[in-house]
């Protein structure tokens, strides 16, 4: 069916942008009870216009992201947010931003100018929103959060009395409440979040399954950013560490962040925060996500000072995988772009170095394509498969999972997705990238 055909007048255009605009600003999901009045009234529209229905608040936000789409499609403003929601897959960093990074690579310092970059949040399926809005959004899987119930938690040490959580160790020995969740998602990140109400002794961790801890103190809210290693995984709020201990903790939250976020546990290799983005230092800083390029479509663009000079070649993001199949993206010592697709590179363009500039990359499973400035600058065909296992490092390749080729430039912004670009639609995200 045409667009014509679906939105046959400017009419209908109005009608559809009236409805994202009322139903899907800034303050969307204030309640389950608003939600479920716009997911109606959106599904009313969606019906007429032979779209998808939606039923909660993940498909709510795809179904902004689509209705935004047709609206673009007519001539409407373009929005990067809802053109990067509306990919299957893919990734959009924003270092300008200073409410979803963090210092250390599972919490919970947030990251400001001049610190370390440990923890990088993906914020493509979050379609405009910040990241506390992200999360209100998301589903709560603490059964009674505010802990006027015990049940489901096991302890040691610990105990639920007053919609508190009371965890005393009075030689400093192992002191913990914990819940068990299955059906958990490996490798993704899950949010969890505590209201310290005292520590009069010792301090307050939260962890998943014994392997990452993260200090909540008193009198704070503050988010350990967890990670199962198995689909079954119990999170502890336990004493910090080997001390006499006592706590009392208000309120206990976990929450799925989505995404394909990027970490670095060792501190020497995290790129620092500036007000020209993530600056990485060329030597062993990177960031590893668990984003792969897709078998078929993918892209890849960039907002990036490049370094002045270069000994080598330097990757801004991408993977090698063990057949030596590739999926990355670099500049040149003379400054040109290159892009490695399959068991080829390519290598042209103007001289970079120095600029502040987005570049894109972007394939299919036969053809690539190189973009820099407002200028598609090649496109040919390539040979061999992609590395579709093997994930992605920002600000160096990850040659079958180890880093390599660091570069030593800043990234404002970086974004990737399953879609094969055409000029035009590079030229817009580059406008938004530089404008938004």
């Amino acid at each position: 069916m045409t667009l014509e055909l679906l939105v046959p007048n400017e009419s209908w255009k109005d009608r559809i942008q009236a409805a994202v605009d009322s139903w899907f600003g800034p303050d969307v999901y204030p309640g389950l009870d608003t939600d479920g009045e716009r997911c109606m009234r959106m599904n009313q529209i969606a019906t007429e216009l032979g779209l998808p229905l939606v039923a909660d608040h993940e498909s709510l936000v795809l179904a902004r992201a689509k209705f935004n789409a047709v609206i673009e499609a007519l001539g409407g403003t373009f929005s990067l947010d809802a053109f990067m929601a509306a990919q299957s897959d893919g990734f959009y960093f924003d270092f300008t931003k200073t409410d979803r990074h963090y210092q250390e690579a599972y919490g919970p310092t947030l990251a400001g100018l001049s610190n370390q970059v440990a923890f990088a949040a993906d914020q493509r399926s979050w379609n405009g929103q910040t990241m506390d809005q992200a999360l209100a959004a998301s589903p709560e899987l603490i059964a009674d959060p505010l802990l006027n119930s015990s049940a489901g938690w096991l302890f040691t040490q610990a105990s639920i009395a007053g919609g508190q959580l009371l965890i005393n160790s009075p030689d400093g020995s192992y002191a913990a409440g914990s819940v068990v969740f299955n059906g958990l998602s490996v490798g993704d990140t899950y949010v969890v979040e505590c209201d310290v109400a005292s520590v009069s002794a010792g301090s307050i961790a939260a962890a998943m399954t014994a392997t990452q801890s993260n200090g909540l103190f008193a009198g704070t809210n503050r988010r350990a950013l967890l990670v199962p290693n198995a689909t079954t995984a119990g999170i502890e709020i336990k004493r910090g560490a080997s001390v006499p201990t006592n706590a009392a903790v208000d309120r206990v939250s976990m929450k799925r962040l989505r995404g394909r976020h990027g970490r670095q546990t060792t501190a020497q290799q995290r790129p620092f925060l500036l007000s020209s983005g993530a600056k990485f230092d060329g030597n062993d800083d990177n960031l590893l996500t668990n984003y792969a390029a897709g078998a078929n479509e993918n892209f890849v663009v960039a907002l990036v000072t490049m370094p002045t000079t270069l000994g080598a070649s330097q990757w801004i993001a991408g993977a090698t995988g063990a057949a030596n199949d590739r999926a990355y993206f670099a500049v040149t010592v003379d400054g040109q772009l290159a892009a490695g697709t399959g068991t080829t590179a390519v290598i042209q363009g103007p001289d970079f170095r120095g600029q502040r500039v987005v570049v894109g990359m972007s394939f299919n499973s036969t053809t690539r394509r190189l973009f820099g400035g407002t200028s598609l600058i090649v496109e040919g065909a390539y040979a061999g498969g992609l590395p579709t296992t093997t994930p992605w490092r920002l600000g160096s390749n990850n040659s079958n999972g180890s880093a390599a080729g660091f570069f030593a430039g800043s990234v404002e912004k970086i974004l990737g997705g399953r879609q094969f670009l055409d000029l035009p639609t590079f030229i817009k995200i580059r406008n938004s990238l530089l404008t938004s």
